[in-house]
């Protein structure tokens, strides 16, 4: 098993869609959607790792985040090994967020794309818990809430 990996993760969410990250493959593949954010380094507040990540990947240098909504644990086999993430989520806005203007990646193997809230779950999106969680939390759904997915 690799090291408990520690994630800051935030949700956009404007007019209906939540802006997602894609991994993609070595030859550009797209692969599964998760929730923009990035490693906290030691030292580094969940915060401060949000904002950081979101400059370096994108360029956008006003977010703001928001409310805490959960920890969620979640444990998955990645390329032959055990994968074990604590992800950190909150809500977040930056300036002039639209979904008819999609940020564009500075990472070659990450791509951003806004997905519809009612279509979460065709876009293959990691962890399966999110499907569901998302669109409560983008009505207020109760935050804080930590759960564990085993996948």
């Amino acid at each position: 098993m690799r090291l408990i990996e520690n994630i800051a993760r935030v949700l956009i969410v404007k007019d209906g869609y939540v802006l997602l990250a894609r991994s993609l493959g070595k030859d550009g593949t797209p692969r599964h959607a998760f929730l923009p954010g990035g490693h906290i380094e030691p030292g580094e507040r969940a915060e401060e790792t949000l904002k950081r990540e979101l400059i370096e990947e994108v360029g956008i240098d006003s977010l703001r985040v928001g409310r805490f909504l959960a920890a969620q644990e979640n444990i998955y086999p990645y390329e032959g090994e055990t994968s074990h993430e604590i992800n950190l989520i909150f809500e977040g806005s930056f300036e002039d967020m639209n979904p008819e203007h999609t940020p564009v990646s500075k990472e070659g193997h990450i791509r951003y794309e806004w997905q519809r809230l009612d279509a979460l779950d065709k876009v293959n999106l990691k962890p399966e818990a999110l499907v569901e969680w998302i669109p409560q939390w983008a009505k207020g759904a109760r935050a804080g809430v930590f759960v564990k997915v085993l996948k």
